[in-house]
């Protein structure tokens, strides 16, 4: 059933939002109990081999959003995929080409806080741009990965559940040089 919500709704959560009122629930199965019903968020493969972030973009409606400049992002659940069973390598790549991270080939990790007095850490976040020297998308994609910090699951087991935003900017990095 869909939730009815008032004209001018914009459901912009922040990263706090989505690594506490869904990333956790969804990862812990429990289900919080808001007045507002809860956004769908769609589960989707954004390391996956056989698509490509415009791919993606498009089965999800990303196309209805490019007259908004403010809201060129959807967002998404994915599964990480490990290199190997026991290791802790993530395979980063997805079709054609591979999401790189900002730090100099290395994923940046930003910790998520609550904003309460304690500042105790939820999360982590890591940025990566889509990286395809055969495509003219490359570098135009850029994926906020949140994940949960263990400390803030107590006896659960995270797991590689993590919430992306995936982010079109309207030109490449190249043609953003040139203006």
């Amino acid at each position: 059933m869909a939730a009815m919500f008032p004209v001018g709704f914009r459901f912009r959560p922040t990263d706090e939002e989505l690594v506490r009122s869904y990333l956790y629930p969804k990862v812990t199965g429990t289900q919080t109990h808001d007045l507002v019903p809860k956004h769908d968020i769609p589960e989707q493969g954004l390391y996956a081999p056989n698509t490509e972030p415009s791919k993606i973009w498009k089965q999800f409606g990303g196309q209805n959003l490019e007259e908004n400049q403010e809201e060129l992002e959807l967002l998404f659940f994915t599964r990480l995929k490990r290199v190997s069973s026991n290791g802790s390598r993530i395979k980063q790549t997805i079709g054609g080409g591979c999401w790189k991270g900002d730090a100099s080939g290395k994923s940046a990790k930003n910790v998520l806080e609550t904003k309460s007095k304690t500042m105790k850490r939820i999360g982590f976040k890591k940025t990566f741009h889509y990286k395809n020297d055969d495509s003219k998308e490359s570098n135009r994609w850029i994926l906020h990965e949140l994940s949960l910090d263990e400390s803030f699951l107590r006896h659960a087991k995270i797991g590689d559940m993590v919430v992306c935003r995936l982010r079109k900017h309207p030109k490449t990095w190249a043609e953003l040089l040139l203006d």
